[in-house]
């Protein structure tokens, strides 16, 4: 299993978010091991919901439809603004 690669600081946040949709289920677990307070799903909609990116969004919620109603960790939270902070 290779690690997922990281974000480069000049990455945009569409390209922080599609690298995130293009990770596979190996990726996305390890991830889930290392930081298991983080949700890449709510990443990448909080992401394509600020860049008012509506394939992102119809991504994310046809892929995990019950998204939507869950609470947003600090963690997560924290990592979007951290995107966001970047630009």
């Amino acid at each position: 299993m290779s690690s997922p690669k990281c974000v480069a600081v000049e990455d945009t946040p569409e390209k922080v978010a599609r690298n995130m949709m293009a990770l596979d289920e190996s990726q996305k677990e390890y991830i889930r091991q290392l930081q298991p307070q983080r949700s890449i799903p709510q990443i990448i909609l909080f992401i394509g919901t600020e860049i008012d990116n509506e394939e992102i969004i119809r991504w994310v919620l046809d892929q995990y439809p019950n998204l939507a109603s869950k609470p947003m960790t600090a963690d997560t939270a924290a990592v979007v603004d951290e995107v966001f902070r970047r630009r």
